[in-house]
């Protein structure tokens, strides 16, 4: 998955649920007109280790491992407690959940909406947070040249002499021919 395909998919999902602008934090520029969301990816967890998975390419190997990594969304103005709990529900839906599987992605758990309102100047502002945890695939290719095909070829050869009595043996003599592909 290409990390900048992946934070598209989620901008436009949190833009289509809520129907509000919505603006990566830590940007340059005006800030848009209220009610509006902002959004900031962090923690980027692995979650156990990688697997190697033969692929079908000779000598070549795929290591997938699932991280974690947190949305955290903020809304500014109006209704934000509501819209922010609506979108949690949405989560839950069925095509919503299927949408996101087939970009790569699930959406495992949603905190708690936090109310985080604030007098500014003489002005009460609106806001709500809300944090969603995100599980992706990751995924990288290697070639490390490992043998693919092992071919053996043995011979029975019977002995020339007979064998001793004190060392009792039914293979008296074994020719092996190997040949790395």
């Amino acid at each position: 998955m290409i990390w900048t395909d992946f934070e598209n998919t989620l901008h436009a999902m949190v833009v289509a649920l809520t129907g509000k602008v919505a603006i990566w934090e830590k940007q340059n520029g005006p800030k848009p007109k209220k009610p509006y969301l902002t959004m900031r990816l962090s923690s980027l967890r692995r979650v156990g280790l990688d697997e190697q998975r033969r692929t079908a390419t000779a000598g070549e190997v795929e290591v997938v491992g699932p991280r974690e990594v947190t949305l955290s969304l903020q809304w500014l103005g109006e209704n934000s407690m509501g819209g922010l709990t609506d979108l949690g529900q949405a989560l839950q839906k069925p095509t919503i959940a299927d949408k996101c599987m087939a970009a790569g992605f699930a959406v495992f758990d949603v905190d708690a909406v936090q109310e985080l309102g604030a007098l500014s100047g003489t002005t009460w502002e609106e806001r709500a947070a809300l944090d969603l945890y995100v599980r992706i695939m990751l995924s990288t290719t290697d070639t490390p040249g490992y043998i693919h095909d092992v071919t053996i070829a043995a011979e029975y050869l019977p002995p020339a002499t007979p064998a001793p009595v004190e060392i009792p043996s039914t293979i008296e003599q074994v020719k092996v021919n190997s040949k790395f592909v």
